[in-house]
């Protein structure tokens, strides 16, 4: 059923004009960054002594690329389920016999599906440097790794909100809210470093994906975005069994 579910959506996706045209401007986008990078890098190397090609310039080149999947999932994820309720089609997919963990899991993986194939697309970019140079690929790795875990969190997050409401502005306005508070949650924590303050950091996304791009994988940062994922994915799902019980 799981498997039904993803092929319905992943077609939805994939057959949309509008999807093609987010894939080709974010890679156009990043391509550009990417080479401004490189051309700094390579203009004036004294500014990075020390630093290797791999740690200037590809881990920058992620770290943009979280910002544009921090703009871009919530529009992905915000009609998954808010469409269906607008359109009155929830109904019959409330009454099938799928479960609801089916029609969440699904729904999410299809999003997760398109956006690494779109994160695919763009780790080529780095990688074409392997031609003329060597690359810390364990590195590289760590970049790849934290980007997908991101874009699991992002999706189920986006996934849940759009469970929530019928119109997809509200879905999507919601879903950048919660986001943005995660990701810049280490900006509430002060100098004196108290438990409070510990806490803020440690609830920060943009923190914890910075470890993987300074090329740390370490299992408080992997913990957090499998603990984020799923309890956005566990919410998703009780909302759905809710759902059942209303009438519509």
């Amino acid at each position: 059923m799981i498997s039904s579910v993803l092929k319905f959506e992943c077609g939805r996706m994939f057959s949309s004009s509008s999807s093609w045209l987010v894939i080709a401007a974010v890679q156009f986008l990043l391509t550009l960054i990417f080479y401004n990078l490189l051309s700094k890098y390579l203009t004036d190397p004294a500014l990075f002594e020390g630093r290797g090609i791999t740690d200037v310039v590809i881990a920058s080149y992620y770290r943009s690329a979280a910002l544009i999947f921090l703009l871009i999932a919530p529009l992905l994820t915000m009609r998954l389920i808010s469409e269906e309720i607008n359109s009155g089609s929830i109904k019959l997919l409330l009454s099938s016999p799928i479960s609801a963990h089916q029609i969440i899991l699904g729904k999410f993986f299809a999003a997760t599906f398109f956006l690494i194939f779109l994160l695919t697309l763009i780790t080529l970019v780095p990688l074409s440097l392997s031609i003329g140079t060597s690359l810390d690929y364990g590195h590289l790795l760590a970049c790849i790794i934290g980007s997908s875990l991101l874009l699991f969190s992002l999706c189920s997050a986006g996934l849940f909100f759009s469970s929530l409401f019928s119109h997809q502005s509200v879905s999507a306005i919601t879903s950048y809210t919660a986001i943005l508070l995660l990701w810049t949650a280490h900006t509430a924590a002060s100098s004196e470093g108290s438990n409070v303050d510990r806490l803020f950091q440690s609830l920060s996304m943009s923190n914890h994906f910075t470890n993987f791009t300074e090329g740390v994988i370490n299992s408080a940062s992997v913990s957090f975005f499998i603990i984020i994922t799923l309890l956005f994915l566990i919410l998703g799902i009780w909302k759905i069994k809710m759902m059942r019980t209303m009438e519509w």
